[in-house]
């Protein structure tokens, strides 16, 4: 049997022909135009597979490197405030040493304003705000995180706790710092007392803050008997001395012999006339201390010393709680607010009056402010000396403070220099997985071309050869 090719079939091979060529050429341009050789799943499943892993892993280095961004911008500007609230301490303490060459009180007055504006503006870059979010109040901070009541007393009222933002799956960079440990830094050290009561530090540990002041109230005063005297009508709000049993004296010498007239000394100061109708007489020792006196009773003849005891009571609340002196080496008062607690040496208390506290290393910034500025003006009416030690220990709690915000300020430059090495770190993986992802569905395009230009040909050749084959007539075989 011959075969034989009819013009049918000739031209089904050429439209196949034609089709294969034109699928492929189709491929190359698609391949040429997009530059991937990836353009649906089905091109290359496992490939397709893996291209979803890298572009899962792309998406979410953006994710982190937007964290970073995001996260250094908040450093950043926290960064910069604690450095301006470190130049502000500069001034303070620029001020406290002006202070202390200035006698007039106009210029004191003149450097108190300007303390004035300075923790203004502390009190502005602690309660910083950026994007919406507080920089200081750690965890909370959808809130002022210090307030200011109608004293002028600050407080911290956002969490103590830092705000944390997650960078990747196992990264977390703290970024809202607690205001309690940047402006509040505490670094505890001896409690000091200010004042001539004879109140001392006792032997506990303190749980009070920053400046106080303690309190030496008179409550009553007895008298040794055989003498006679007693307590004047003006005795309880008037006394001035404190002590037990012999702590304070006083000197009778009946010069009438009836116990009608004669006079009457305090430890040894200058001696006061008295008579039977004194009910409350003033006596006066040499620094200053006094007792009021009942002598309508002094027994006749009666010449000699009398043994003074003075009880009292010490408040850290203004009077509000009171306890009881005992002259113990170590008394704990409570401050019925707050029930801070003070430990106080109270065996040579001597005498009535305040005593200025100071918790030595934990002051906030704003009581360190405060305080100097209580102490410049003077309104104490301290001594030169105490006035020049207290002045000491403010620049000591400046210098803290300082070193401690600067403590702040380079644990924030560290969580800095880790964003930046994170930062490049995830850059470098990023680069790699890029260019697996164009080795994965990149396409060679100098090969693209070719082979277009190859199956361009191809269908020319189809083409052109299939031409000649239908331009066969009767005359070729004549």
């Amino acid at each position: 049997m011959v075969s034989r090719v009819t013009p049918l079939l000739l031209s089904a091979q050429t439209i196949r022909a034609a089709q294969l060529h034109g699928t492929r050429m189709s491929h190359y341009q698609v391949l040429t135009s997009t530059g991937s050789k990836i353009n649906k799943p089905s091109d290359d499943p496992i490939g397709t597979r893996a291209i979803i892993g890298v572009r899962s892993s792309l998406a979410r280095m953006e994710t982190e490197l937007s964290n970073i961004t995001t996260t250094r911008q908040r450093l950043g500007v926290a960064n910069n405030q604690l450095v301006e609230a470190q130049q502000i301490l500069v001034k303070v303490k620029d001020i406290s040493l002006q202070a202390r060459q200035s006698i007039e009180p106009t210029e004191r007055q003149a450097l108190v304003q300007e303390l004035d504006g300075l923790r203004d503006k502390l009190i502005d870059l602690a309660n910083t705000r950026h994007n919406g979010e507080y920089l200081f109040g750690g965890a909370a901070s959808d809130q002022a995180p210090f307030t200011i009541d109608d004293n002028g007393n600050v407080t911290y009222v956002g969490s103590d706790v830092r705000g944390a933002t997650q960078i990747r799956p196992t990264t977390r960079i703290d970024v809202l710092f607690s205001g309690a440990e940047v402006f509040q830094g505490r670094s505890r050290q001896a409690t000091e007392f200010l004042g001539l009561t004879g109140a001392e530090p006792g032997t506990g540990i303190d749980s009070a803050t920053g400046y106080g002041q303690l309190q030496v109230i008179h409550t009553s005063t007895t008298y040794a008997a055989g003498s006679g005297v007693a307590a004047g009508s003006g005795s309880v709000a008037g006394d001035t001395v404190i002590g037990p049993a012999g702590a304070h004296n006083l000197t009778i010498v009946d010069t009438s012999g009836t116990g009608a007239a004669g006079t009457i000394s305090l430890n040894g100061g200058p001696p006061i006339a008295f008579t039977n109708g004194d009910t409350n007489l003033q006596v006066t020792g040499p620094d200053g201390e006094a007792v009021f006196l009942d002598t309508t009773s002094i027994t006749a003849g009666f010449s000699g010393t009398v043994a003074i005891t003075a009880n009292g009571a010490l408040s850290v609340d203004g009077g509000a709680t009171q306890t009881p002196i005992d002259f113990s080496a170590n008394q704990q008062i409570a401050d019925g607010a707050s029930g801070a607690v003070t430990n106080v040496n109270s065996a040579a208390i001597r005498r009535t009056g305040a005593e200025a506290v100071d918790y030595a290393g934990t002051a906030d910034v704003f009581q360190i402010v405060d305080q100097l500025k209580t102490t410049i003006l003077d309104e104490a009416n301290n001594g030169n000396a105490d006035w020049n030690h207290a002045m000491s220990r403010h620049m000591e709690d400046i210098e803290r403070m300082q070193d401690h915000i600067l403590d702040v300020v380079g644990d924030q430059s560290v969580s800095l220099e880790n964003l930046d090495s994170m930062e490049s770190r995830i850059k470098d993986l990023q680069l790699e997985q890029e260019k697996m992802a164009t080795d994965i569905e990149g396409a060679d395009l100098a090969d693209a071309v070719l082979k277009l230009q190859q199956e361009q040909t191809m269908l020319q050749y189809t083409l052109a050869g299939t031409a000649r084959l239908f331009q066969v007539s009767l005359v070729d075989f004549l």
